[in-house]
């Protein structure tokens, strides 16, 4: 019963939607993140600030099995790199 109790938290904790918004006109990146009892933070980043962008494709594609994934990292001049999204099969 507690270890239950324990996971329900655990995923209530770590659950979160990320949306990713390039505003050309206003020069910059947001990260929106909202957790699942909607508490929302914003994070901006310059456009400027950008060195390179990197988008990797790892898995199989096959007959039975299909496991591409997608993950895109962004490298900043002055803020640590990020991950940005990650998918799996759709």
């Amino acid at each position: 019963m507690v270890l239950m109790y324990i996971l329900d938290f655990t995923f209530i904790a770590v659950g979160r939607i990320e949306s990713i918004v390039v505003d050309r006109k206003a020069g910059e990146l947001q990260l929106h993140k909202t957790n699942v009892i909607c508490l929302k933070s914003c994070e901006r980043y310059p456009l400027a600030d950008i060195s390179e962008i990197k988008a990797y494709k790892k898995g199989h594609n096959g007959v039975n099995v299909y496991t591409i994934h997608y993950r895109i990292e962004i490298e900043f001049l002055n803020h640590p790199n990020f991950k940005l999204s990650e998918t799996g099969s759709e």
